[in-house]
């Protein structure tokens, strides 16, 4: 699975030196591979890599070998620009870049010493994002393909479940198409809990129903909400959005689901009035209300014609988030 790194600048003046650090890492992990760069939208992190090595000539040299090969047409996309706001530095601006990061890659800050993102460990904890130096680096590959959520992978196994719904093309109720997609994932290894309650009910009066929760090593990390719609129904759908971003979401896990199962007359026509709808969707209108900001949705390819999907991106409060709105046709 592909990984985002966000490299400290001090662990690039002190580690791309030395021969083994070179090969292995820097050109064997961040280069021959599928993995990507993260580097923030003010250049502070690009500008500070420079200064880390400006002072010996060797450094700089393979420095600048690693630059153009990051560069090169062979490698392009391999560099992430991650939107930051203005005027901030040194750790700050590291985990700034890696939470704004949008990508569906499983995020790593890299560092010389753990300690130096003490301040921000709360933070990186509750967005998921892990802590790498360089000792780490050699297990790095079999660890991540173990038992660690990877939003990437859930969507490619989330999409197969519901490819495999649409091909059965029972007539099932919502409750009945979730218990479908629970066994399917579970069948992959997922922890799935089965309609937890959690968070607050829409009234605010009570717990809230989830309708599907993956957990790793008994932590939540992603939910999926689920709909059936017949027509763009706005305020059916913003409820079901709030769930993921607010009410049911009190921890506010990063990687949600929103899933919708068509079963009106055109699956194309309704699809293509839904993403208008998201696309201009006013932040206000979500329970987070002013506190949201919301990101230009990313169209996602799909094989089938009855399933489309795409990616939307935010934050809340300055967190990031990201939800995958998917939909498929059950119409007769």
């Amino acid at each position: 699975m592909s990984i985002a790194y966000c490299l400290c600048p001090s662990f690039v003046g002190k580690n791309i030196v030395e021969p083994d650090s070179f090969t292995d890492i820097f050109i064997g992990c961040f280069i021959n591979t599928k993995d990507q760069i993260v580097i923030d939208s003010n250049g502070h992190l690009w500008n500070e890599y420079l200064n880390s090595v400006k002072d010996d000539c060797n450094s700089f040299q393979l420095f600048k070998v690693w630059e153009h090969q990051l560069k090169s047409n062979k490698n392009e996309g391999k560099l992430l620009v991650s939107h930051v706001k203005p005027n901030i530095i040194n750790e700050e601006c590291l985990y700034e870049s890696a939470e704004k990061a949008i990508t569906t890659n499983m995020k790593y800050i890299v560092v010389n010493d753990n300690n130096s993102m003490k301040e921000f460990i709360s933070r990186i904890n509750k967005q998921k994002i892990k802590l790498l130096n360089k000792n780490n680096f050699k297990n790095l590959k079999s660890e991540t393909t173990v038992k660690e959520f990877c939003f990437n992978k859930a969507i490619s196994d989330i999409n197969w479940c519901l490819s495999r719904l649409v091909r059965n093309k029972l007539n099932k109720s919502e409750n009945e198409c979730n218990d479908y997609i629970r066994d399917l994932l579970s069948a992959k290894d997922y922890e799935i809990k089965d309609q937890p309650r959690e968070g607050i009910s829409p009234t605010g009066k009570d717990k809230g129903s989830l309708d599907i929760i993956i957990e790793e090593g008994g932590s939540l990390v992603s939910i999926i909400e689920t709909m059936i719609l017949t027509s763009l129904n706005t305020e059916y759908i913003i409820t079901h959005y709030n769930k993921l971003l607010h009410n049911y979401n009190p921890t506010g896990i990063p990687h949600t689901f929103l899933v919708t199962f068509y079963k009106g007359k055109d699956f194309t026509a309704w699809w293509n009035r839904y993403s208008n709808y998201i696309t201009q969707l006013d932040p206000k209108t979500l329970a987070s209300g002013d506190r949201t900001v919301l990101n230009p949705i990313v169209e996602q390819s799909t094989i089938y014609r009855s399933q489309k999907s795409f990616l939307q991106t935010g934050t809340i409060s300055g967190a990031f988030f990201s939800c995958l709105h998917i939909a498929i046709d059950l119409s007769n």
